[in-house]
C-alpha cells in the first residue's frame, strides 16, 4: 500500500476515501512529550496522511477532544507503528 503525505493546501484527487483520525505519541520526533491527532484518508491501495496535526496535547484525554463525535475507537494493533496509540473511524 502506498503512503502519501499531504502538505498544507494539497487536496485529494476527488475519489472517495475513508477518513481516519490517528492518535500518536507521546514520543514522536515532531512533538516530543505530546500526543497528536492526525487525519489519514484510506482508499483503494493508497493512504494519504496530513502533514499538520489536527491537534496535540500533553495527555491522551486532552487530544481525544479533537476527535469528532460519533466515531468508533479502534485500539492499536500489534502490526501498527509503535507510535500509534489508537485510531478512530
Amino acid at each position: 500500500m502506498e503512503h502519501v503525505i499531504l502538505n498544507k493546501g494539497e487536496t485529494l484527487d476527488g475519489r472517495k476515501y475513508l477518513c481516519i483520525y490517528v492518535i500518536t505519541g507521546p514520543n514522536t520526533s515532531d512533538f516530543p512529550g505530546q500526543f497528536t491527532v492526525r487525519q489519514q484518508w484510506a482508499g483503494s491501495g493508497v493512504v494519504y496522511a496530513a502533514h499538520d496535526p489536527v491537534g496535540h496535547g500533553a495527555t491522551l484525554e486532552e487530544v481525544r477532544k479533537f476527535i469528532p463525535s460519533g466515531l468508533v475507537l479502534f485500539h492499536r494493533s500489534p502490526e501498527d507503528d509503535p507510535v500509534i496509540v489508537e485510531s478512530w473511524l
